[in-house]
């Protein structure tokens, strides 16, 4: 149990530098993906601990921190009486989270696996522009921005 709930915390979150998730400790009868009261994207997408120290990174921290903080008060003062996540956007969150990783490692695969072996790079290319319509960074590069 966290320690917010046990000391009589409202609320209480998990933070992980990229993902910022706002708990409603009331709403302890539920499951815990239902406490969710807000996620907070930061949009750094770290993966070393060493990324944090970087001024950008500490910039976009603190600037995260005061926009929650004002957050959190209309949310304390009552003046966001809709904070709880909608359904749509909740099963959203929860299947991207789901799948994030094995996204990134499947797109580091084929980056990696493109950039060693020239024919399955254009394999690659040929069946991204072809069969799912979509641009990648090399096309734009080869093409000028198409």
């Amino acid at each position: 149990m966290p320690q917010g709930i046990q000391r009589g915390a409202e609320f209480f979150f998990t933070w992980n530098v990229n993902k910022f998730v706002l708990f409603d400790s009331k709403l302890w009868h539920l499951p815990i993906m239902e406490r969710r009261v807000k996620d907070y994207d930061l949009g750094l997408d770290l993966d070393n601990p060493e990324d944090v120290s970087r001024p950008e990174v500490e910039k976009r921290v603190q600037k995260f921190l005061a926009d929650f903080f004002a957050d959190l008060q209309t949310i304390i003062d009552g003046k966001q009486p809709d904070w709880g996540m909608p359904p749509d956007e909740f099963f959203i969150r929860a299947f991207e989270s789901h799948i994030s990783w094995p996204v990134k490692l499947t797109a580091e695969f084929l980056w990696a696996k493109s950039a060693a072996e020239k024919q399955f790079d254009a394999l690659l290319q040929e069946w991204m522009a072809g069969d799912q319509g979509w641009q990648s960074s090399a096309m734009i590069q080869t093409c000028g921005g198409c």
